[in-house]
């Protein structure tokens, strides 16, 4: 996902690769003749075969040299190149009143399953390289977990253990893991069919130069049954072409989900120049694409709003398969208009956009696809980009090598003098909708925030609970039920997902940083009239980040990464909601690090982040 700067553009490298100085490895970026794709309602899904999650090991994958995942714009592993700027946002938008603080209260209130999750160490073995951050993709069905991060992933039983080892999505997608990068991927069981969808963005690199060359698609992989650790169908469509310019960038693919539809969106960024090509939304046939029988993709047009383009735009799933069923079918979908890319320029806003796709039921197999896309601007109080948030000070043993000049030199083989390095700070995103639910009758969003707790900002949540309703003469209007912002004082809450059961109970799962805590993964409930709980800690760091985008030696700019994207699961077996976050789960000092840079298997040399799934009883 686009972050701060050069926002969605992911950084990576291999073990042994990188020599800090004049060594450090540099996507260049140039512009091919043609593009290929298609735009448009006429374009069809593309076969890529089956396939099945099989461990993979990357003994013999890269021969230990990064060769994939390059970054758009030059963002792997020391900078350079002349991409597109995929976040224009002014970050710390004003704030227009102070905020109460929730309290951490130490308890764990229906709390089940909770486990360590998929790592920085999972890429380094399955991958062959690591990157940040993670971007979290978690489904659950069947008596079974799917955990997609960046770029690994893993299946569980609902007790926590691990059905095989952790499988590299290049793999699995059956793309070339030297030329395709992979970014962002997402997940859904869907009860209605008994099946398992996936998505993620691949963007390649020109086999003989290995230049980025602006091609990329989107690949779907559907379960054959409600295994996930069965076989699989993958499919991918181009979005090369959509978007302004002739190379487009496909950025930050969400999935969602209603009755007859399955549901993609993108944001579209000019590929080898600055600028933004609005939010785009591809609508498919979730029962035609479960069995072959209609693989058409239909790209929706989407009007522009406050005189910029739709941003951000985020599809929502029911849980218990309580979709929609006014106007022929309805998906809806949520917005933030805080961003530069909705054509903000001062970082803040009062109105959130509510979108309804209608007609919905036409998307079944063979169907008319006769949908039209409505939309409401829903009045809402300020929130606006929030500031980096910081955390807790401790051990970064990473940082601390890099400034001392022995270290360096033991580490990473370096001939450049140690440099101070300070505590890392974390991305607190750019305000864009989080992951949103469909349930009784309402639309569940949240979005991070600026918020000011005791006179200072800080990162938070904002939480918003819509009715939607249509007038006989077709137009939207959405109702703010209830809304909120969440924070705690000292500290910061980001990446909020909402979690909502087939009763319309929900939760938020929530990262918790700051003065007093390591990175962590919390989340809160709320009553029936949503009111919050206190914030409970299911997974507690137990020391700071400690990654390679902290530092300029790697990076070129200070650039931390954090997130992008938390996850939450309704799981229609039992009726539990599933959290999955990012948090640290180890902490080592300097001197344990030049000993030995994983710290006894628990980390990588470059970094330290790892995932927390948690189940949620009803």
């Amino acid at each position: 996902m686009a972050r701060h700067g050069d926002r969605r553009l992911r950084r990576a490298m291999a073990a042994g690769l990188i020599v800090l100085g004049s060594g450090v490895l540099q996507a260049a970026l140039t512009a091919p003749a043609s593009a290929t794709g298609t735009t448009g309602s006429g374009r069809q899904l593309v076969s890529r075969g089956t396939s099945t999650p099989t461990a993979s090991t990357s003994a013999t994958r890269h021969g230990g040299l990064f060769t994939g995942a390059q970054a758009p714009g030059g963002d792997a592993a020391g900078g350079g190149g002349t991409g597109p700027n995929r976040s224009k946002s002014t970050r710390g938008g004003r704030h227009t009143a102070g905020t109460s603080s929730l309290g951490v209260d130490g308890t764990t209130p229906r709390l089940g399953t909770s486990f360590q999750g998929l790592g920085i160490t999972d890429d380094a073995r399955t991958a062959g390289f690591v990157l940040e951050p993670p971007d979290q993709g978690l489904c659950v069905g069947n008596g079974s977990v799917l955990e997609l991060v960046n770029v690994v992933g893993q299946v569980y039983s609902t007790g926590g253990a691990k059905k095989g080892g952790a499988f590299y999505l290049n793999d699995f997608f059956h793309e070339n893991p030297n030329l395709a990068n992979a970014s962002d991927p997402s997940c859904y069981y869907d009860p209605g069919t008994k099946r398992f969808y996936a998505d993620m963005l691949f963007y390649d690199s020109d086999p003989k130069t290995g230049q980025l060359n602006g091609k990329n698609r989107i690949d779907i992989a559907v379960s054959d049954s409600g295994d996930p650790s069965g076989s699989y169908h993958i499919y991918s469509f181009d979005v090369t072409a959509d978007g302004p310019s002739a190379f487009n960038l496909g950025d930050y693919p969400q999935i969602g989900a209603d009755k007859e539809g399955l549901y993609i969106t993108t944001n579209s960024y000019p590929f080898f120049e600055n600028g933004f090509g609005g939010a785009q939304l591809y609508a498919l046939s979730k029962r035609g694409v479960a069995d072959g029988s209609d693989t058409r993709v239909s790209h929706v047009a989407l009007s522009n709003a406050q005189g910029g383009a739709p941003f951000g735009l985020r599809p929502t799933t029911a849980p218990a398969a309580g979709y929609a069923t006014e106007n022929g079918g309805t998906e809806y979908l949520l917005s933030s208009q805080a961003t530069q890319e909705a054509g903000n320029k001062q970082g803040f806003d009062q109105s959130i956009g509510l979108w309804a796709l209608k007609g919905t039921n036409t998307l079944a197999p063979g169907g008319s696809r006769n949908v039209s896309i409505a939309r409401d601007s829903v009045t809402v109080d300020r929130y606006g980009v929030p500031p980096l948030s910081d955390q807790k000070a401790g051990n970064y043993p990473l940082g601390q090598c890099l400034s001392d000049t022995a270290c360096k030199h033991a580490v990473f083989q370096s001939t450049k003098p140690g440099t101070p390095h300070a505590e890392g700070q974390l991305d607190s995103s750019d305000s864009r909708m989080n992951q949103s639910v469909y349930s009784k009758g309402l639309v569940f969003g949240t979005l991070d925030t600026v918020v000011n707790v005791g006179g200072q900002d800080r990162a938070g949540l904002a939480y918003y609970v819509v009715r939607p309703s249509t007038n006989p003469g077709g137009v939207l209007h959405g109702t703010v039920v209830s809304q909120g912002k969440l924070a705690v004082a000292g500290n910061n809450l980001t990446f909020g997902a909402f979690g909502v059961d087939a009763a319309g109970k929900a939760l938020l799962a929530v990262n918790l940083v700051g003065r007093d805590y390591y990175p962590s993964a919390g989340y809160v409930t709320f009553d029936s009239t949503y009111r919050p709980s206190p914030v409970h800690v299911s997974g507690a760091g137990v020391g700071p980040t400690d990654g390679f985008t902290e530092y300029t030696d790697f990076t070129g700019t200070l650039r931390p990464r954090w997130g992008d994207y938390a996850a939450t699961a309704f799981d229609p077996s039992t009726g539990s909601i599933w959290t999955a976050n990012e948090y640290i789960a180890q902490t080592c000092t300097v001197t344990q690090y030049q000993a030995d840079p994983t710290c006894g298997g628990t980390r990588s040399k470059y970094g330290n982040w790892s995932t927390r799934v948690s189940e949620i009883k009803p």
